[in-house]
């Protein structure tokens, strides 16, 4: 099993390890933990941390070095890259991990641009998911113009039984690029705005969640449906007003830990009328951000900025609402 497998254990679970996933900014957005027997958990950290998966581990340090145009090792997983920076190195790898062998990758365009600049070295587990992960990453980073190799463990599966057999990472081995990975041509449109289609057996179980627990999950879009002036626009101000600020939820259960959240108002004025409200729902208002318009010639075409614009809405005037709790 790869190392950011999400897996669940029917036993005791002892957590063994913790990687905290960060933005280019250095904010914790996500946390990864590992448990004995070997299985994970992904947890976002506050209401917008949904979106860590967008970000490779260490993502600061690995920004600074491919600035400096110096070498960025990625690994299959957390493990291999702590190991290598302990050593000194500048070292990464997606929270996912590798797929199943023959399965859609899992490495995001995201990914490959945040590498830009870097010199990379792939260092691929010793099987077939490891393989087929390198080479994934590799055909990207060709595409990008990033020079990259492959590297393998002399000793082993991977760098940490490399490094545990007595070698250096200098002493890696390198592997042979196929063609495919040599030459695949400039980038194209598949690779900023990737569609595709996934099998579900290539699907990972994972848990749901909460951030109102049992009501709201966190990162779905979640409607409300009610007649005109039933207070639906009340209510979410008032859950949105809790989470600014970290209180407790209407039936007593602990709240999230305080964080941002995202209105659009398509009718409210927002002096008269949306700030007073989250005045008197005791709303932190420096965590209450307005969206006010979007630039369709950067955001592309009209419908995809009418869609981005309702996946964040809040309020209006017709019989249902929409919200997508991060």
């Amino acid at each position: 099993m790869d190392e950011a497998t999400r897996s669940y254990s029917c036993g005791p679970a002892t957590p063994v390890a913790t990687y905290p996933y960060h933005d280019a900014q250095g904010k914790v957005v996500v946390t990864k933990t590992r448990f004995a027997p070997k299985s994970f958990s992904i947890e976002p950290a506050g209401v917008l941390g949904a979106m860590g998966e967008k970000y490779l581990y260490r993502l600061p340090e690995v920004l600074a070095a491919a600035a400096r145009g110096e070498v960025v090792l990625v690994t299959e997983g957390e493990k291999d890259a702590d190991a290598a920076r302990a050593l000194g190195y500048t070292a990464t790898c997606n929270i996912e991990g590798a797929s199943k062998a023959g399965a859609s990758s899992k490495w995001r365009p995201e990914y490959t641009a945040q590498l830009k600049g870097a010199r990379v070295r792939v260092v691929q587990d010793r099987d077939a998911a490891g393989q087929g992960h390198a080479a994934s990453i590799v055909q990207r980073l060709v595409k990008a113009n990033i020079p990259c190799e492959i590297l393998e463990s002399r000793s082993g599966k991977d760098l940490s039984d490399h490094l545990d057999a007595g070698y250096a990472i200098e002493e890696l081995a390198p592997v042979a690029l196929t063609d495919d990975c040599a030459d695949v041509g400039p980038l194209t449109a598949e690779d900023s705005n990737p569609v595709g289609i996934l099998s579900l057996a290539d699907v990972e179980v994972e848990p749901v969640h909460w951030l109102w627990p049992g009501y709201l999950p966190a990162g779905k879009l979640v409607v409300v449906e009610g007649d005109p002036s039933a207070s639906k626009s009340s209510g979410f101000i008032d859950l949105m007003a809790r989470v600014t600020v970290g209180a407790p939820w209407p039936d007593g259960q602990v709240g999230t830990a305080p964080g941002v959240v995202m209105l659009l108002s398509a009718e409210d004025g927002l002096g008269d009328t949306i700030k007073p409200r989250f005045v008197v729902a005791g709303a932190d208002e420096a965590n209450v951000k307005i969206l006010t318009s979007v630039d369709i010639a950067s955001a592309g075409e009209v419908a995809s900025g009418r869609s981005s614009c309702r996946a964040t809405s809040g309020t209006s005037s017709d019989a249902s609402e929409s919200s997508t709790s991060r």
